[in-house]
């Protein structure tokens, strides 16, 4: 970036545009003169050249390293006569700046001067000169962030090469200003190239505040990176600039809001993201990714994406324009490097809408399907299971229900006249192919219990979870193909006889002590599946649908959410994680330490 505002002694002029621009400086030279440096080692910050600023003038100049001290003048006679304005400016410890304030003696035209000197005292280069027209209708502005005695200004390297800062304040303009960080006269830089887009300032008209950014790319090659560096405000006419102290930023919080759209259930989502400090990060990359409940592919809230304001915010109004997102789960996350997909240590934020099933967590449980000759054909269907999980120290254990009917009374009348509880008895056992051997090829559900409980460790639930609840572990009933009883009077009585039983072995704590589970691959597929769970939900169970094949792939119906808690074994991101416990922790304010800005 060029030094904008500066002209030459010997007439080279640069003008300031409708904002800040570049300017272009040549040298002019005389035929009889040897030859002279083309441009000044030093570029006056603020004011710049042929702007307007109050009578009491606040003067900020860069220059090239080999510059130690400036000495500033002032002419009200078109260059006729100078007067000097105080004695030599040094740089302050620190800082890449000279800094002085000069009150007028009145408004008007007035010339302003800067001669750089080396360390031995001698002149560097030529002199930098530039008119300006000191009037009390100029803009004064007055930073906030960073301001006489502040904290340090938080700078964002984005992973494209651009670097981002955001400063506050107020003006007696009536526009609001735009900020950049001026170069001194040799410095060069090259703009990174990006797709991403800058952020975007915050204007209050009434108010006259304002938050805006500032790009600090062009410092980004400088090494070390400078603790401080020069911001400066213009609004078209008036300019200010400050030495501001920096920090780097280290993202450390993402959190999200959202408003429902009137007459709808949708919402639009805001996202905030803060540094270490508890601050705004501006220009931070976040992307939204999700899947609306029942729907066929994910969520992307933008094919570009988005990033923060100055106040570290993006909205996300929805895959249209003002659509919202429907009942669902949606990530929004800062995408540090740009990769488009959420790798570890890029923090996020869930948003769910509306009632959702969750991707089942991470569950350490007791599994064996051992065969054996009784019980319920496998290990895990036995008190053998039950105590083989409590010693190896689960708390869990997953067991198969099938269904039989009570009494031979019940079997007579058949699965149509099924209505009650008392008509059915949950068995412990897996089905085929794991039948204990009495029962060969059969079926639970074509037997009664009252013929069948005299195999040796044949279980009901009744007894299972009471030998359960004695060692400890909690199951997961796992239901297998229980036809004929599909009818929803027949699983309603059998979900509350089930019911009844964990309640006498757990006591009033059982609805978290035994969940159901169905897999999409049993006989009646998907449908049937869902039709078990949601009857097993609606009388307080927690559910766990066990997606196999296809189902794998694909979410369940919209509908099915609302009463089936969690999935197992589907594809990854395709449903809800459960959200990270400390994700709605308040984010702590608490900032860097002050500095002193200026003398």
């Amino acid at each position: 970036m060029a030094p904008v505002g500066t002209h030459l002694r010997r007439g080279v002029v640069a003008t300031l545009g409708a904002l800040l621009v570049g300017n272009a400086l040549a040298a002019a030279t005389e035929a009889a003169e040897p030859p002279t440096p083309s441009a000044s080692p030093v570029a006056f910050y603020t004011p710049v050249d042929g702007g307007t600023t109050a009578g009491k003038v606040h003067v900020v100049l860069g220059a090239d390293p080999g510059v130690t001290a400036v000495q500033l003048a002032a002419s009200t006679n078109n260059g006729a006569s100078w007067q000097p304005i105080g004695g030599r400016l040094l740089r302050r410890t620190g800082s890449t700046v000279f800094e002085t304030t000069w009150q007028s003696a009145g408004n008007g035209p007035v010339r302003l001067r800067a001669t750089g000197y080396d360390s031995a005292g001698a002149p560097v280069g030529v002199d930098a000169e530039e008119s300006v027209t000191l009037a009390a209708s100029a803009s004064r502005f007055a930073f906030t962030s960073p301001g006489a005695r502040t904290s340090q200004v938080g700078v964002f390297k984005r992973a494209d090469g651009r670097w981002f800062a955001a400063v506050s304040g107020t003006t007696t303009g009536a526009v609001g200003p735009v900020a950049d960080a001026p170069l001194p006269p040799t410095a060069t830089a090259t703009a990174a190239a990006s797709r991403l887009r800058s952020p975007s300032g915050v204007y209050d008209s009434a108010a006259r505040t304002f938050t805006v950014p500032v790009e600090l790319s062009a410092y980004a090659a400088q090494s070390p990176a400078p603790k401080r560096v020069p911001v400066r405000l213009s609004d078209g006419t008036s300019t200010e600039a400050v030495d501001a102290p920096t920090y780097p930023q280290t993202i450390s919080a993402v959190r999200s809001t959202t408003t429902t759209l009137p007459g709808t259930r949708a919402v639009t989502i805001t996202t905030r993201v803060t540094d270490q400090y508890g601050q705004p990060v501006a220009g931070a990359p976040v992307r939204l990714v999700g899947y609306s409940s029942g729907a066929a592919a994910g969520v992307r809230a933008t094919t570009v994406t988005a990033v923060t304001d100055v106040l570290g915010l993006v909205a996300f109004p929805g895959p249209g324009t003002t659509t919202g997102y429907p009942t669902g789960y949606y990530t929004a996350y800062v995408d540090l490097d740009l990769d488009r997909r959420r790798d570890a240590g890029e923090p996020g934020y869930q948003t769910v809408v509306g009632t959702v099933s969750f991707a089942a967590p991470g569950r350490a449980f007791y599994h064996n399907n051992t065969p054996i000759a009784g019980a319920g054909g496998v290990v895990a269907d036995s008190l053998r299971g039950t105590r083989d999980a409590a010693a190896h120290g689960y708390t869990w254990i997953d067991q198969d229900g099938q269904l039989s009917y009570r009494s031979h009374a019940a079997l007579r009348r058949g699965s149509a006249r099924v209505s009650r509880p008392a008509d059915l008895s949950w068995v412990n056992a897996h089905g085929a192919p794991f039948n204990p051997r009495w029962l060969r090829k059969g079926r639970f559900e074509t037997h009664s219990w009252s013929s069948i409980r005299r195999h040796r460790g044949l279980r009901n639930a009744v007894m299972t979870f009471k030998q359960n609840a004695v060692y400890g572990i909690s199951v997961e009933w796992e239901v297998k193909d229980i036809r004929p009883f599909t009818t929803k009077v027949a699983l309603d009585a059998a979900f509350t006889n089930l019911a009844a039983a964990a309640q006498r072995a757990y006591g009033t704590g059982w609805q978290s002590r035994v969940q159901v589970k169905m897999l999409s691959s049993l006989s009646g597929g998907q449908a049937r599946a869902l039709k078990v769970l949601r009857s097993a939900r609606a009388h307080g169970f927690t559910t766990i649908y066990l997606a196999r094949g296809n189902a794998a792939r694909v979410q369940i119906p919209a509908s099915a959410h609302r009463y089936v808690t969690y999935v197992r074994g589907a594809r990854s991101g395709l449903y809800a994680p459960v959200p990270p416990v400390g994700q709605d922790a308040p984010v702590v304010v608490t900032g860097p330490p002050p500095v002193t800005n200026r003398p």
